[in-house]
């Protein structure tokens, strides 16, 4: 059985599989969809992922192109994330990482905002008060044809207290503005 995390810890990727320094693709490879979400933005934006870790998700947007950053707890998870990036062939984006605990410390600052915000897994295990806070600090970092994809989990979470929907596609219909 795996071991229990606090909230603050994260899983070392070394842990998903014995084979995952050798062949990571099979154990990081998204969901297509949520890539695909971004598909429309131009090569060279600029998308953050929070609770990004090893890159499951960063890996394929910068194959596509696109500067990544990823916020992320966990420092190892963001060494495995920068080893990855390494192995990227030529012409792939490039990759930032922040070592922090958005939660205690507060959202990086970024020099300019951001054309995409990603957050997979990691909102729905916040109380509706902070995930709503978040949420407000990732979106109001978006271009005004920015894109944002956040996932929540489970229903419990789907909604603000105001009953504003939480779950945010990245489908040209839903683009935040």
């Amino acid at each position: 059985m795996p071991k229990k995390l606090k909230y603050n810890e994260a899983a070392d990727p070394a842990d998903f599989a014995p084979d995952f320094k050798k062949n990571p693709e099979p154990y990081g490879h998204p969901v297509q969809e949520v890539i695909d979400c971004f598909s429309q933005l131009p090569t060279g934006s600029h998308i953050v992922d929070f609770a990004g870790g090893y890159g499951k998700y960063g890996m394929p947007l910068l194959k596509m192109g696109f500067d990544v950053t990823i916020v992320d707890i966990h420092q190892p998870s963001l060494d495995e994330a920068r080893r990855r990036s390494d192995l990227l062939p030529h012409g792939s984006g490039k990759l930032r990482t922040i070592n922090t605990d958005v939660l205690r410390d507060g959202m990086p600052n970024f020099p300019d905002r951001v054309d995409g915000v990603l957050s997979i897994g990691f909102m729905h295990h916040l109380t509706n008060d902070a995930a709503q806070s978040l949420f407000e600090d990732m979106t109001d970092r978006l271009n005004s044809a920015g894109i944002a994809v956040i996932e929540f989990s489970t229903d419990k979470h789907r909604r603000m207290p105001d009953g504003t929907p939480i779950l945010v596609s990245g489908a040209p219909e839903h683009n935040l503005s």
